[in-house]
């Protein structure tokens, strides 16, 4: 979770452009699951996680989550494939993360990215352990 570090500086240097540039981000995500588009689904997640972490300005962070955004691509796409119902709730989740950051509410953002996160987590946790 390396974004949870990245949140309150985004969340200091949002500004109108990147405000804008994360909202249609949200929205295509929203867009690729009401189209069951899951690769769109995914890459614009990714693009989100990448966007927020350029506003942050943090390229430690940024490269390090570039080089293990495949890894998160792929484990992405198995959740999907068990169950793809569980794409609204994650997208509920990101929007909060959207409107916290934009209010410049760091701590909820994390807290919203965290849950978007672990939507996954439960779909992979339930059929590997049952």
């Amino acid at each position: 979770m390396l974004y949870q570090y990245s949140f309150p500086k985004a969340a200091a240097y949002m500004a109108d452009d990147g405000t804008k540039h994360l909202l249609s981000i949200v929205d295509a995500i929203d867009k690729s699951v009401a189209q069951k588009d899951y690769e769109t689904y995914v890459d614009m997640v990714c693009s989100l996680a990448q966007a927020v972490l350029q506003i942050a300005k943090n390229p430690i962070i940024e490269k390090i989550s570039h080089d293990v955004m495949p890894s998160a691509k792929r484990i992405q796409l198995t959740a999907i494939r068990l169950s793809p119902s569980h794409l609204q709730e994650g997208c509920v989740y990101l929007r909060k993360c959207f409107m916290a950051l934009q209010k410049g509410q760091a701590l909820q953002a994390v807290k919203a990215f965290n849950r978007f996160a672990n939507t996954s987590k439960k779909v992979l946790m339930k059929y590997y352990h049952g």
